[in-house]
């Protein structure tokens, strides 16, 4: 992990080589900062002293936010260079901290961003993240005039899985349906929570005629993955009602509809699909 100079100690300014690395979590001799020498007789000091080829530097522990050793930085004055002073471990460690806050907070804001594009409870996309890719993916259509469908999936009589067995086996389908869902679309598809038990999958680059293909097997594995596990949910029938609409695009590539309204349009005939009596799939015209 490169350390700007301008943040180095004096002491350490001159350092030629800045590393951090990983050692054995059974290194006790290297839990605080410290100045290592070919004396010492600990076998990580003498195997991070290899591994920078110099005869004696100064180490610091990176800390996660539990205090636990996650890294070392180390600092030396090159292969032929002098030995560190005593005082710099202290100078390092200092730096060691405020590179451990900064790789805490980086760590933090990832989560955060996970968690705005990753529904907690099934591991689908967000519809935060599916309404930005869809938005993205019509403007895309709109210019090189490549198809883009969608299909919206509702689980059928969902409510009688939460009545019979409980909310927990009902969340415990909803992840084994996006598992179902995940394992039989391409990896450019996106799977996507739209609000409670209904889900919203983008298929880029298919015409309604594909998208209903794909559709029409997602149901299938839906409904055979029911039969499969029917001794769980109480031999209850798992099946979804589907959606399929196309986006409607101008013979110039003007795009005649926004996200809302072709979600809208796939919507209408997935209630079409439940009055004509559920796992089953209706396309949009």
């Amino acid at each position: 992990m490169p350390i700007p100079k301008a943040f180095t100690p004096a002491s350490v300014a001159d350092a030629r080589s800045w590393a951090a690395g990983t050692l054995p979590a059974e290194g006790r001799g290297l839990s605080g900062p410290a100045i290592l020498t070919r004396d010492d007789r600990s076998p990580e000091a003498a195997a991070l002293l290899d591994l920078l080829g110099v005869h004696a530097c100064v180490l610091a522990p990176l800390s996660d936010a539990e205090g636990s050793t996650r890294g070392f930085l180390a600092a030396d004055h090159g292969p032929n260079g002098s030995l560190p002073l005593p005082g710099d471990e202290r100078c390092l460690s200092i730096i060691a901290d405020q590179a451990s806050l900064l790789l805490r907070y980086e760590r933090m804001s990832r989560e955060q961003a996970r968690m705005a594009t990753v529904d907690p409870l099934t591991g689908a996309a967000t519809r935060r993240r599916l309404m930005d890719r869809l938005d993205h993916l019509i403007s895309l259509s709109g210019r090189t005039r490549i198809p883009l469908s969608l299909a919206i999936l509702d689980l059928d009589h969902f409510k009688k899985f939460n009545d019979t067995m409980g909310h927990q086996v009902g969340d415990r389908l909803l992840q084994e349906l996006v598992g179902v869902l995940t394992e039989h679309v391409r990896k450019t598809d996106l799977v996507g929570r739209y609000g409670g038990e209904e889900f919203v999958v983008l298929f880029p680059g298919a015409d309604l005629a594909g998208a209903h293909v794909v559709a029409e097997s997602l149901r299938h594995e839906i409904f055979e993955f029911g039969r499969a596990h029917a001794a769980a949910y109480d031999h209850l029938p798992i099946s979804v009602s589907v959606g399929v609409a196309q986006l409607r695009v101008g013979e110039h590539g003007d795009v005649l509809e926004d996200a809302q309204a072709l979600i809208g349009r796939a919507d209408e005939v997935l209630y079409q699909a439940k009055h004509n009596g559920r796992n089953r799939v209706e396309r949009a015209a």
